[in-house]
């Protein structure tokens, strides 16, 4: 199973998307709208990876350099209410806080402080989103 991993890991631009605190998502090659457009090689691949993480979980092994939580995520059946902020805290500590202080805005809060992560994690502005909750 490691070798199998590492073949992907070699390849770690085709198949992963370095995300936040060095870990990576599964790198995707369109969007859910175009999704019916994805070639069956990728399917087949996608499904050996898939079956090369679930064989090193069942055997205790990393499966580095995919992020804990999108594992912890899949493992629960892609149940985000699974993602509970003692977890979250434990491989994210600035994601948690940031959802935590999101939280306690409000709101009526100003989103202005969030600018910076809607930005990079979201290509989205700020404002623009805010105007659209209220």
């Amino acid at each position: 199973m490691c070798a199998i991993l590492e073949v992907f890991r070699g390849d770690d631009a085709q198949w992963f998307n370095m995300r936040a605190d060095g870990h990576c998502a599964l790198s995707t090659s369109h969007t859910l709208s175009s999704a019916r457009f994805v070639s069956m090689a990728r399917k087949q691949n996608m499904a050996i990876l898939g079956a090369a993480v679930a064989l090193c979980l069942i055997r205790g092994m990393s499966t580095m350099p995919l992020d804990p939580i999108v594992i912890h995520f899949f493992i629960h059946d892609c149940d985000i209410h699974s993602i509970h902020p003692a977890i979250l805290g434990e491989w994210h500590p600035r994601l948690r806080q940031t959802i935590s202080d999101w939280l306690r805005l409000g709101p009526h809060g100003n989103p202005a402080p969030f600018q910076e992560h809607f930005a990079t994690f979201h290509d989205l502005q700020v404002r623009r989103r805010a105007a659209e909750m209220f």
